[in-house]
């Protein structure tokens, strides 16, 4: 009990004593974990935007004039077998006129009703984890195996420059997120250096007593345990507030679940910790 009340005495000294250098770590350690927070946020939201954009993707095979009617329910429970399809549709050419009426917002074929020139095709949906480049160009293969499919259209060249952004996205947020992390460490780890450089003498003091390095730090990793937990909730809480005064134009705010929040804030509460090790480790060599 003793001990413990000395810890949380030193605990209050600390910051009493320092109440500017806690205040400036607060601060400091508020805004990088907001800086991230805000990148976490903004990551998840490009992520469902991306799902969303892919989710519209279609691949559409097209039929052969040569292929009867008869020969087309065969070929469309075919298709269904192929791995990653979750849905086909067929597109008659009474269907395709309609469609291309409807773009243009004219019928081009008026008078062709008896030999109508649009071609069938069934059109095609995906799973979500199949809408990739190397998965749509192995079902764009299968599909120019059948012999009633003369040919398959999906936009491939956008498809292909959308993955080449998002592994440049995710790359950037890799390193970005390093740095930010880095940045925490090093300024908790100064900032509780400088206060224990100042109480060289009482730490001194308390080694001649007997007392143990373990007894000595603990009020120092407290600080930081707690001071970096407080500025990563505050990040969150500011995050979360702002959001609802953000709204982008078919792209949705993703926070991440409550439960990820708090493993959030005792992850950089454990860091704090670290860094207050960090800080006073030279002091008790």
């Amino acid at each position: 009990m003793t001990r413990f009340s000395h810890i949380a005495r030193e605990l209050a000294r600390n910051t009493l004593r320092h109440p500017i250098a806690a205040l400036g770590s607060l601060l400091t350690l508020t805004l990088i974990f907001g800086l991230f927070d805000v990148f976490w946020v903004a990551a998840g939201s490009a992520q469902r935007f991306y799902d969303n954009l892919l989710s519209e993707l279609r691949m559409e095979a097209f039929v052969s004039e040569e292929t009867p009617e008869s020969g087309l329910m065969a070929l469309h429970d075919r298709l269904e077998e192929m791995p990653g399809i979750n849905d086909v549709r067929y597109v008659s050419k009474d269907s395709a006129r309609a469609k291309l009426a409807a773009m243009i917002g004219t019928d081009l074929l008026v008078g062709y009703e008896k030999e109508n020139p649009l071609p069938r095709s069934f059109v095609l949906a995906f799973e979500p984890d199949w809408v990739n480049s190397a998965d749509l160009e192995t079902t764009r293969s299968a599909l120019l195996g059948q012999s009633e499919v003369v040919d398959v259209f999906y936009p491939q060249n956008w498809l292909a420059k959308v993955e080449s952004i998002r592994n440049l996205v995710l790359t950037a947020g890799f390193i970005l997120g390093a740095v930010i992390l880095a940045a925490a460490l090093i300024g908790a780890t100064l900032n509780i250096r400088l206060m224990t450089e100042t109480r060289a003498s009482g730490f001194e003091q308390m080694r001649l007593l007997g007392a143990g390095r373990t007894f000595l730090a603990l009020p120092f990793l407290l600080e930081g345990f707690l001071i970096a937990g407080l500025a990563a909730a505050i990040g969150w809480l500011l995050v979360g507030y702002s959001q609802q005064w953000v709204s982008l134009v078919r792209i949705e705010i993703v926070l991440p679940p409550v439960t990820w929040a708090i493993a959030y804030c005792a992850a950089a509460a454990l860091l704090g910790a670290l860094s207050g090790f960090l800080g006073v480790r030279r002091m008790l060599k």
